[in-house]
């Protein structure tokens, strides 16, 4: 009956993140940590745990679990450890645990960062088996290129696992790309912007492409392509640093074969320096550029339409993706993180309704990003009145950044910034943009948005994907041929007069 019972407890939350690969679930271990005293208390809490999951994923889910028999065997010795104590703590503990951060998500699984050092400071990357090219991605502001894998508390504590940023990686990495995150050349606190100014001291225009050199040179990928993203400020400055890569003192060896801007674009055709003195294009094999923008950001918008009829006129391949906002139901945040459970998830769509921050469609009132400084609308200081009614997140950058409602450092801030889509990096269509690009542009990129984007962002694995073109589109179906006009029919013959009119 207590298992059960816990059961019912975990449905919503560990449960539906329980993957029986003979590791139990992080916030679980966390709950009970405590608990045993000795090998074989640790040995029977285990099994409980164990146990009381696999009943948790047949009550969540419905479906009979062959393995419970076994799960549910005592363990061997059990005389040694006082059983009914242990399960009562287990229960205490795990019905907290729902609480606690996951911070090894099992759809992450096989998401590890190394590290190099260039220009000192430290880049973030990770190659996969037979790649088959790089992702080079740049950071927005406040933002740093450790936010690209997910937290771990020890092969990696600075990362934030970002949920957007960790999707970019792992769709990437997925599809056969090394990925490369650089760190900007500002480190300041209220900063951390990629600078493209002409003071070479300042810019990170002149010592980006040496980074991506050393990396490509070092992983031996210096021969395949490569291909470069960015976010915000990151972006107008992936538009920009690709023509640092044809510069005689470069060498002209590595040319990026294609660019993803996300929510920003060059803010004048002047202002990028493609073209020389004469208005002629400096780079004619410059590569296509696809950018995404959101809904609500008219003035960005019309800057990618200004750029990409630029970009078009002189035989460069360009497009976009719009994004539009979207409500915030009660799995909203469960779907876009992965480390973020359903109960957890549930439980603070919860709260936004009761605050006010959401309507009744779970529509966001408004902007998240500026809810601290405008007056007289429900969303001022929203990530503190959260913390107030749900005790268990937080605002503290020392914690761990699961559950997190700090700016630039929270899942939870970073989808509500999707959902309102105002401006925010969006992983939905890295696929679609990565194929798009690799067609040169030949491809139609809504098209594929259709067809290869992704709206559940923890359904992503690293499970490789081997690169296959996308099918063709159907062909249309043949015009049919008019009808023929119907043959006149002959006319009757007259009616004979009748006889009384013969008469």
């Amino acid at each position: 009956m207590l298992a059960a019972t816990l059961a019912t407890c975990l449905s919503g939350a560990a449960a539906q993140d329980y993957v029986d690969d003979g590791q139990l679930p992080t916030n679980l271990l966390a709950g009970g940590a405590g608990i045993a005293t000795n090998a074989d208390e640790s040995l029977a809490v285990k099994q409980m745990m164990r146990a009381m999951l696999e009943v948790a994923e047949e009550v969540s889910t419905g479906v009979e679990q062959p393995a419970l028999a076994s799960a549910m065997a005592m363990p061997a010795d059990l005389t040694k450890v006082n059983a009914s104590s242990l399960e009562a703590k287990v229960f205490a503990s795990a019905l907290a645990s729902w609480q606690l951060g996951v911070w090894n998500a099992p759809s992450n699984r096989g998401l590890r960062a190394k590290k190099m050092n260039f220009y000192d400071r430290e880049h973030y990357y990770q190659v996969p088996d037979n790649p088959i090219g790089t992702l080079v991605m740049f950071h927005g502001c406040y933002h740093d290129a450790s936010g690209s894998w997910p937290y771990d508390p020890v092969h990696c504590p600075e990362c934030l696992g970002l949920p957007e940023e960790v999707a970019h990686t792992k769709q990437a990495l997925k599809h056969g790309f090394a990925v490369l995150a650089v760190e900007s050349r500002n480190r300041s606190r209220n900063g951390r912007c990629f600078n493209s100014e002409p003071d070479p001291l300042k810019s990170d225009q002149w010592e980006a492409p040496y980074i991506v050199q050393n990396f490509l040179y070092q992983e031996g990928l210096q021969n395949l392509p490569v291909y470069t993203l960015g976010i915000s400020a990151g972006a107008a400055f992936a538009t920009k640093v690709v023509k640092n890569f044809y510069a005689q003192n470069f060498g002209g060896i590595i040319k990026p074969r294609g660019i993803i801007s996300e929510v920003n674009a060059p803010a004048s055709w002047r202002s990028w320096g493609l073209d020389d003195i004469n208005g002629k294009l400096k780079y004619p094999d410059f590569p296509p550029v696809a950018f995404i923008s959101m809904d609500r950001d008219n003035r960005t918008l019309q800057k990618i339409k200004d750029r990409i009829k630029d970009l078009t006129a002189r035989g460069i391949p360009a497009d976009y993706i719009s994004v539009k906002s979207r409500p915030i139901d009660r799995l909203f945040f469960y779907d876009r993180s992965p480390v973020i459970s359903a109960r957890q998830s549930a439980a603070i769509v919860k709260a936004m309704q009761e605050l006010g921050f959401i309507d009744a469609d779970g529509n966001l009132l408004y902007d998240p990003r500026i809810g601290d400084i405008t007056k007289g609308n429900p969303l001022t200081m929203w990530n503190e009145k959260l913390v107030k009614k749900l005790p268990w997140l937080h605002m503290n950058p020392k914690l761990p950044p699961m559950l997190s409602v700090l700016s630039d450092r929270s899942s939870i801030f970073e989808e509500m910034n999707v959902a309102f889509a105002y401006h925010e990096g969006l992983a939905d269509h890295l696929v679609a943009c990565l194929v798009w690009l690799r067609s040169n542009g030949k491809y139609n990129l809504k098209q594929l948005a259709k067809t290869l984007s992704k709206q559940k962002l923890r359904d992503i694995t690293m499970r490789r994907v081997y690169w296959s073109p996308p099918p063709p589109r159907p062909k249309p179906s043949p015009a049919r041929p008019k009808p023929s006009p119907p043959r006149p029919r002959p006319r009757p013959p007259p009616k004979s007069a009748s006889r009384k009119a013969r008469l």
